[in-house]
């Protein structure tokens, strides 16, 4: 019997084969956020860094943030936030080959297959925090810039929402899915 993450990964791979192949790499704005348990936005984000072993998904946003745009192309992947208490486009997250990490230092990371390393900039009352995920063929960049006095607490509970699961997963589930349909 399927785990219900694995069942839950299955429906919504199944749920994307009809956007994989009827969509191009170039999705802009209407896409949904890539959702953990919808795979459809996913695995078009997937294709556009097909060298990364390691592919984002979201859960659910926390309460007060919301998806201003979804941009997929072939060079990557940009999502931008807006928040109610951090402001318009007080997020972005970029899904890519390769990162600048220049002046960031390492953190403990608390998903398998990946570093994670941080940068913090003061721009005078603001606060601009930037993570980096790197993995085996990609990068993901988190960036958030808005007030310090609202910075940790929206930082931390946007951030808690990115998961990181392995390319092998899905393709795996993508296979089984296609395979055991009737066409």
């Amino acid at each position: 019997m399927m785990s219900p993450s694995k069942r839950t990964l299955s429906v919504a791979v199944s749920s994307a084969l009809f956007a994989v192949f009827a969509a191009s790499c170039a999705v802009q704005d209407a896409t949904p956020l890539p959702s953990c348990e919808r795979g459809d936005s996913a695995i078009i984000a997937a294709q556009s860094v097909p060298s990364a072993e390691m592919l984002p998904c979201f859960t659910p946003l926390p309460l007060g943030w919301e998806v201003d745009g979804v941009g997929i192309t072939d060079d990557g992947t940009t999502i931008r936030f807006d928040s109610d208490r951090a402001g318009e486009q007080a997020a972005k997250f970029e899904f890519d080959k390769w990162c600048d990490r220049t002046g960031a230092a390492q953190q403990p990371s608390d998903q398998e297959e990946v570093e994670r390393f941080a940068r913090t900039d003061r721009a005078g009352s603001r606060l601009q925090t930037t993570f980096f995920y790197l993995f085996e063929g990609g990068c993901a960049t988190w960036q958030f810039d808005f007030d310090d006095d609202v910075q940790r607490a929206e930082l931390t509970v946007l951030e808690e929402t990115l998961v990181f699961v392995p390319r092998t997963l899905v393709s795996d589930q993508l296979a089984e899915s296609f395979i055991d349909r009737e066409l």
